[in-house]
């Protein structure tokens, strides 16, 4: 997904994703610049997840807000976030195995 493709309204992006998922695009990547930032990015996670046909969501962060969303983005749907600083991988959470909260204390 381009990085502008960020600055779309959220049901938009959703019309986007799901016209790529028609042509077969069956990956998308949320890309840096930030994306955690986003007021609403759990909620974009959640409405692109359940678009049929994308089997792989996933998203690149610097990881900084990553502690407090992990939870949330991954019951919305993301199963591959990329950090471009190597965050702890190291959770036995059910819910998100990425999300690190085991080497911080689960929240």
């Amino acid at each position: 997904v381009p990085a502008r493709m960020l600055a779309v309204p959220i049901s938009e992006g959703r019309v986007l994703v799901e016209i790529a998922a028609d042509l077969g695009v069956r990956k998308i990547r949320l890309p840096g610049g930030e994306p955690t930032v986003r007021p609403r990015i759990v909620d974009l996670v959640r409405r692109i997840g359940a678009v049929p046909g994308i089997a792989d969501l996933s998203l690149t962060t610097n990881a900084m807000l990553l502690a407090d969303l992990a939870h949330p983005l991954a019951d919305a749907g993301l199963r591959r976030p990329r950090s471009t600083t190597g965050f702890p991988t190291a959770c036995r959470s059910p819910r998100a195995r990425w999300c690190g909260c085991a080497s911080r204390g689960a929240r």
